[in-house]
């Protein structure tokens, strides 16, 4: 994937319309990661160098997306991971490495969105339910099942809120797991009238 000419880049800044740019030069990525402001989406890139998320993970705007990137780095995700925003959102991977699911779990930014995820294993969500960031948000609103270990593991998620909105029915095994949830707010894809009696008395104090 080629990056923008100067000319074609140039544009862009004066439009502020970032998420048509598919690919990046060093320069160009400095150059965005010293503007001012607050959301910086870049959800048309399609490629990243581990240089270039490095050097966006010191953007000066509180909100960044890459929803177009289909795969990421451990290199990149870590240098991300240190970047200190309001949102962190990667909407274009539908699968990750266990590997990425560590480094995402040092994340440090107030609210992490993955909901391009179709698939989860066990392992991941062990690792995400351990996200450090001490206030905020985990949504993976693209899942639409979890398997009674991953709800375990995510019940044990420490944040303010797990956002999985793709999930519209629940085992009574994982009702169980979701009612011992050690977050604040806790939002599926189901209410509690989609629910069973039993499963009503277990999570109507923790959906939302």
């Amino acid at each position: 994937m080629k990056p923008l000419s100067d000319n074609e880049f140039d544009k862009c800044l004066k439009s502020e319309k970032f998420d048509t740019i598919q690919a990046l030069t060093d320069n160009q990525a400095e150059t965005l990661a010293k503007l001012d402001g607050n959301e910086l989406d870049l959800s048309g890139l399609v490629v990243i160098t581990d240089e270039q998320a490095k050097i966006l993970a010191n953007s000066k705007r509180t909100e960044l997306r890459l929803d177009g990137l289909t795969s990421l780095t451990v290199t990149q995700v870590e240098s991300l991971a240190e970047y200190m925003l309001l949102i962190l959102s990667f909407g274009g991977l539908t699968a990750i490495s266990d590997e990425v699911a560590e480094a995402l779990s040092h994340c440090q930014a107030e609210r992490l969105e993955l909901n391009g995820l179709k698939q989860l294993t066990d392992e991941q969500a062990k690792w995400l339910a351990q996200f450090d960031s001490a206030d905020c948000w985990l949504t993976m609103n693209g899942l639409d099942e979890l398997t009674d270990s991953q709800a375990e593991s995510l019940s044990q998620f420490k944040w303010k809120y797990l956002i999985l909105e793709g999930i519209c029915s629940l085992t009574n095994a994982q009702a169980e797991s979701f009612s011992r949830f050690k977050g604040e707010y806790l939002r599926l894809g189901l209410h509690l009238s989609d629910c069973s009696d039993y499963q009503q008395k277990l999570l109507s104090k923790v959906l939302f």
